[in-house]
């Protein structure tokens, strides 16, 4: 699975990572320091299997963040 973050806020910068479900989903909860409930991944999950898009509001992470757990600044 390709995942990609687009900051809000900013010079709009695009990060990607890539990995399994049970991967991007630790990544989130690592970056977002908060719990996520498994109700809001399954609404996630199922946006995605339908639609092959998602959107996950409120994650809040620095660029450091994003690179430690795996994540890296997508290029054209």
């Amino acid at each position: 699975m390709r995942v990609i973050l687009i900051e809000t806020a900013g010079t709009e910068s695009i990060y990607e990572g890539f990995g399994t479900w049970r991967q991007f989903r630790r990544r989130i909860v690592q970056i977002s320091g908060c719990v996520i409930l498994g109700e809001q991944f399954a609404v996630v999950q199922k946006r995605l299997e339908l639609n092959r898009m998602a959107t996950i509001d409120e994650v809040q992470a620095s660029f450091h963040d994003l690179e430690s757990v795996g994540f890296r600044r997508a290029t054209n």
